[in-house]
């Protein structure tokens, strides 16, 4: 595992941030399918005793991933575009007002992983907080760090600078 940097991280999430949407998303996809060519690796990962086997976890925890980020290749355009809000629901008083919602990066995001799905849920908010322009620091629950060191190593390997996803 690589060292924790705040200033580190902040540097590469503001370049992060420049790049195109486009580009975060190439780099996404490639990550979907190492994850695809490694799914029994991934599934057996995740080690839940007495309750889950990986012929379990494959169609509970890395299909799902796997379908949320080729979602998530699909509808970033769309769901991340800035947007101006109706006048349906406004006062009155606002009737001349001009407004955009605008989705911009926030900097570096905390993601906590639950216990009963140790891939799943953590990774789809690490990849949502990637494609949006964000760092990332993931703290998984305790004895499940290599499910989230396996997204890691294949989101690096896919082009994520190093140093924009910390565990």
């Amino acid at each position: 595992m690589f060292e924790y940097s705040k200033p580190l991280m902040r540097v590469a999430q503001q370049a992060w941030a420049g790049t195109t949407l486009r580009d975060r998303l190439k780099i996404i996809g490639r990550a979907r399918r190492q994850i695809a060519q490694q799914a029994e690796a991934f599934a057996s990962s995740v080690e839940l005793p007495g309750r889950r086997t990986s012929t379990d976890t494959l169609p509970m925890e890395v299909i799902p991933l796997l379908a949320a980020m080729r979602f998530l290749e699909q509808e970033a355009p769309a769901l991340l575009k800035p947007r101006r809000p109706g006048g349906r629901g406004r006062p009155f008083w606002l009737g001349g007002i001009e407004t955009e919602v605008r989705r911009d990066p926030y900097g570096t995001v905390l993601v906590i992983g639950p216990f009963n799905y140790p891939l799943f849920l953590p990774g789809v908010q690490v990849v949502q907080a990637l494609a949006a322009g964000n760092a990332v620091l993931v703290k998984p629950s305790p004895g499940h760090s290599a499910p989230i060191q396996l997204l890691r190593d294949a989101l690096v390997k896919a082009g994520l600078p190093a140093s924009l996803m910390h565990i």
